[in-house]
């Protein structure tokens, strides 16, 4: 093999139920121009057809590695990819979304010419009304602290797993917390951050699509985004670098932020109205000062009409999610 593909790649796929997508998905990963990859789909005991798919397919690619468990989550079916994954660098991809057939060279060749730990993309959106590339063009390469504070403050580098690619040694000894439901991506990037030494960041072109569902996990709400929060607190509180306080600080804010616009904006208000008013009191008593200083300039807007109205918020959201 030339020197060109002496890099494997392993992508992790976990996957339950989607048989309507499944495909689609792992032919985008088939179809990539990088051809030293492994795919390694997690089958966490779905009940319709995606097994029986997901076998096919690897029987006619040896590239492709099926594996099924019991359902426990998406972040124990990634917990089990990364015991089997042999690439030298990783990717993650959700079962329901497909990425360009360029996207892992693209990855790789940033991450081998500028020697970062971590190299990340652009992703777009894509529903029945649009297509949307989520970003404006950046180009950066970050030390860690940089990385870190872009990530917290939400500027440069994205919560996402997916739109990342990874050198296996950065997360080799990383697992994904299987308590939490929501925002396990952002735990994980966290803690892959705090073990990398430099971070390149390339939104030029949007990579990975990410299909909107009307039954993703983004559009429920239940008890559980509560615990998440405060897992989510006790992590931070273990992060030891003085520097990275007041930005950890506003990262929470802007979660506590978000549940309660996806609180407000599912109608369930009632349901939670004691966390609702403890977390809308924290909002408001977090400083303008901070949020100019450790907030990009669209989330220190959104915390602004959150501070002034919550109704507010909800009707100007709702307003241009018709658009």
């Amino acid at each position: 093999m030339s020197d060109k593909f002496s890099n494997k790649i392993s992508v992790i796929v976990p996957l339950y139920n989607v048989e309507k997508y499944i495909i689609n998905c792992i032919s985008s990963l088939t179809n990539q121009t990088y051809q030293n990859i492994e795919i390694i789909l997690i089958d966490d005991g779905s009940t319709d057809n995606s097994g029986r798919i997901c076998k096919k397919l690897a029987q006619e690619d040896h590239r492709i590695i099926y594996l099924r468990k019991e359902n426990g989550g998406v972040s124990s079916a990634r917990n089990l990819g990364l015991q089997y994954a042999t690439g030298s660098y990783i990717g993650f991809v959700d079962s329901d979304d497909y990425i360009s057939k360029t996207m892992y060279e693209n990855l790789l060749k940033r991450l081998l010419e500028t020697n970062a730990d971590i190299a990340e993309t652009d992703f777009a959106l894509i529903d029945n009304r649009f297509t949307k590339k989520k970003r404006k063009k950046i180009q950066k390469v970050l030390n860690k602290e940089e990385a870190i504070r872009e990530f917290l403050s939400g500027n440069v580098v994205e919560n996402n797993l997916v739109i990342k690619l990874f050198k296996k040694t950065v997360i080799a000894n990383l697992k994904f917390k299987e308590d939490v439901i929501v925002g396990e991506d952002m735990l994980f990037s966290l803690q892959a951050l705090l073990n990398s030494d430099r971070v390149t960041v390339d939104t030029t072109n949007a990579d990975y699509f990410y299909v909107v569902r009307s039954n993703s996990t983004m559009n429920t709400i239940t008890e559980k985004d509560i615990d998440n929060l405060s897992i989510l607190e006790q992590e931070f509180k273990k992060i030891d670098i003085p520097q990275l306080k007041s930005y950890l600080e506003a990262k929470l804010i802007r979660e506590k932020v978000k549940f309660v616009s996806r609180v407000l904006i599912s109608n369930k208000a009632h349901l939670y109205s004691d966390i609702i008013d403890r977390y809308l009191q924290e909002v408001r008593h977090y400083s303008i000062k901070n949020m100019i200083n450790f907030l990009s300039s669209k989330h220190c807007l959104t915390i602004t009409i959150m501070k002034i109205s919550p109704k507010l918020y909800t009707l100007l959201y709702k307003v241009f999610q018709k658009q």
